[in-house]
């Protein structure tokens, strides 16, 4: 072997050293500048979370008491598809009460109470009968949305879920304060649906949250509120206390036919309570597929339960995790928050039957949600015929089923 072929071979090889030297250093350098990205994003995770955790506004809890789909709820059907829509100019029309002469009332989204003459009929009419009755004056809460209406003896009784509960003569269009959002302490924050005795001496309300507003209804339902009560009322004396309290998220009552137990939707625990009036401790529970709304007597004897938002595995968020809960309050904002937690899961919509021995006989769909989507009221005005309010669709279904089950 010659002296330039050896000179050849060692410049060969110090070339080759050098690239393996350069590969390394170049290799050292990318993964250095991966790690420092790896930390840099997480340091960027972290203080976001930290920033979320900080400024949210809840302070979430851990819920223990949920449960799953219950079997009897997984079947199909088709039952409340065959209504027919009235009124769409008509918003959001929560509840609804008859009076003697068949003239239906309900409150809308934009604070109005109407009052329908003939209604789904040719020549239906809409009168506004809160025009000129002004029970926000003097308060320091301006925006008005009616949840629970009741009629009796020619009074309709409100609860406004911002100025609290009160009465409205139906002749002289009058009204009168019953229990003002000021009156109680803590102060009315979400006053939702109300019950009166048949001798028309006692009233029963729900206030849904001791925290929260109806404007603030997805922080609350994350959160895991259960500081709800319910409020009893002498309607003789004005004479007002809490009759039960720690409720999660009351949103519908009713009185049983006899009057000795008071039915409660608890809408963040997706099931029905039973309490004894008597001695206000629970007697039965009847669990959901989904959070319930307004509860009414059915014309045949025990009661409807709509469905006002379905619950499955999605409403992981609003069940466990507290601390991701409290985190997600800050990060988003709250009309999303209320996306994901109940719009999404009112879609479609669903009526149960319970029997007055508070089991549940059968359960209704309208899964296209062509007619009951985001129910709020499954209303039975003669048997077999419905009518069927929302908390958010526009106008009011009729709903003739005369071969129910």
């Amino acid at each position: 072997m010659d002296a330039n072929t050896v000179r050849r071979r060692k410049a060969a090889k110090n070339t080759q050293s050098r690239e393996t030297e350069s590969y390394d250093t170049s290799s050292r350098k990318t993964g250095e500048l991966f790690s420092r990205a790896i930390i840099l994003l997480c340091a960027v995770l972290m203080s976001v979370l930290c920033y979320g955790y900080l400024t949210s506004p809840l302070s979430s809890i851990s819920i223990v008491d949920n449960h799953k789909i219950p079997s009897w709820a997984k079947q199909s059907n088709k039952d409340l598809e065959r209504g027919v829509r009235f009124l769409d100019d008509l918003i959001a029309p929560e509840s609804i009460s008859i009076d003697d002469s068949g003239n239906l009332y309900t409150g809308l989204v934009d604070g109005r109470i109407v009052k329908i003459i003939n209604f789904g009929e040719p020549e239906q009419t809409v009168v506004d009968i809160t025009q000129n009755v002004a029970y926000t004056a003097g308060g320091d809460r301006s925006t008005r949305r009616v949840f629970g209406i009741r009629y009796f003896a020619n009074k309709l009784y409100v609860a406004d879920s911002f100025q609290g509960v009160f009465s409205i003569d139906l002749t002289s269009l009058q009204w009168q304060n019953i229990v003002g959002y000021k009156d109680t302490t803590p102060p009315l924050m979400l006053p939702n649906d109300l019950a009166i005795t048949k001798n028309g001496r006692t009233l029963y309300f729900v206030d849904s949250s001791a925290r929260w507003t109806f404007s603030e209804a997805a922080w609350m339902i994350t959160e895991g509120d259960c500081s709800g009560r319910i409020i009893k009322v002498d309607l003789e004396t004005n004479q007002f206390r809490v009759w039960k309290d720690n409720l999660c998220l009351p949103n519908g009552l009713e009185l049983s036919a006899d009057e000795s137990k008071i039915l409660v939707s608890e809408f963040a625990r997706k099931r029905i309570s039973v309490f004894n009036v008597a001695t206000s401790e629970k007697v039965n529970t009847i669990l959901l597929p989904g959070g319930s709304d307004n509860i009414r007597r059915s014309v045949s004897g025990g009661y409807w339960a709509p469905i006002a938002a379905f619950g499955g595995p999605q409403w992981f968020y609003t069940e466990k995790f507290p601390v991701v809960r409290d985190i997600m309050g800050g990060l988003i904002s709250h009309d999303y928050l209320f996306y994901l937690t109940v719009a999404r899961f009112s879609t479609s919509g669903a009526a149960v039957k319970i029997s007055k021995d508070f089991a549940v006989q059968s359960i209704h769909f309208d899964k296209s949600g062509k007619h009951c989507s985001a129910m709020s009221e499954f209303h039975e005005y003669a048997e077999g015929k419905f009518i069927v309010g929302s908390y958010a669709a526009a106008g009011l279904v009729k709903l003739e089923w005369p071969d129910r089950r």
